[in-house]
């Protein structure tokens, strides 16, 4: 499951954030630090949703977060 997951942080003080990112290596393919909406978004893939689960759990404790599914990639820009 490739998911997009936008995150929220509730304080300027995002440490303890990104080392909970650096736990989850073998969910998180990419964390970029965006402007607009959220701080962060991250891209993730996912075994099932009994993982995805787990993580957002864990995220919880940390951000608020909108995820986003991926259905179906459209095409490959090079």
């Amino acid at each position: 499951m490739h998911s997009f997951i936008t995150i929220y942080t509730n304080s300027p003080h995002h440490q303890t954030f990104l080392a909970f990112v650096r736990t989850q290596e073998n969910h998180v393919l990419n964390n970029y630090k965006i402007s607009g909406d959220g701080c962060y978004i991250l891209e993730c893939r996912f075994q099932s949703n009994e993982h995805l689960d787990q993580f957002l759990l864990g995220l919880n404790e940390y951000a608020n977060y909108k995820i986003s599914i991926v259905l179906n990639k459209q095409m490959t820009v090079k």
